[in-house]
């Protein structure tokens, strides 16, 4: 049930559903919020390239989108900053980005969507009920923005800057005067 809609100039839009994570991780795991966005990130990067590996027809361009300000962050930031398991994810996933561009896609910085209309999370919230996710609906086709224009998209690159401070590497220098 793909949704196809009509553009301003009478160009089609087409949104659907390549594949969905809904995971929530229990605190006493210590697998925090931030892992587990960027940890979803990577799977993402993961399932992106084993697609394109099979695709007789590659796409123009890749964007990425997602509502976690501290993963975009800390995929964007200097590399030494982070913990070795946080770095290690991020470099795993500028790989992926490295090689999908080789293959001539275009690949889009990551881009900030608003977690209140991110239809993603809708199994994480219990309160989704069937005809939430079943077919035709905005978890099976993605937002209805995804049908319009990229203008018409909430997805910007405007968001507040940040890394879990769990994450970062803590450098104390110690000053000696002469």
């Amino acid at each position: 049930y793909p949704r196809k809609e009509v553009g301003p100039n009478g160009e089609y839009y087409f949104s659907n559903l390549l594949a969905s994570k809904a995971r929530v991780y229990p605190a006493k795991t210590g697998f925090r919020t931030p892992r587990s966005e960027l940890s979803g990130l990577l799977v993402l990067c993961r399932l992106i390239t084993a697609t394109l590996d099979g695709a007789v027809d590659l796409p123009q361009e890749i964007i990425c989108m997602g509502d976690s300000e501290c993963t975009i962050s800390s995929v964007e930031c200097d590399e030494n900053v982070l913990k070795d398991s946080f770095a290690n994810r991020v470099s795993e996933i500028l790989d992926h980005f490295k090689g999908w561009k080789e293959k001539g896609v275009c690949v889009n910085a990551l881009h900030h969507w608003p977690g209140d209309r991110n239809i993603s999370d809708i199994l994480t919230k219990g309160k989704a009920v069937a005809g939430d996710i079943g077919p035709g609906s905005d978890w099976q086709c993605g937002p209805v923005e995804l049908s319009m224009p990229r203008s018409e998209w909430l997805a910007s690159r405007a968001f507040k800057r940040s890394l879990p401070d769990d994450e970062i590497i803590k450098v104390f220098v110690r000053y000696m005067p002469q």
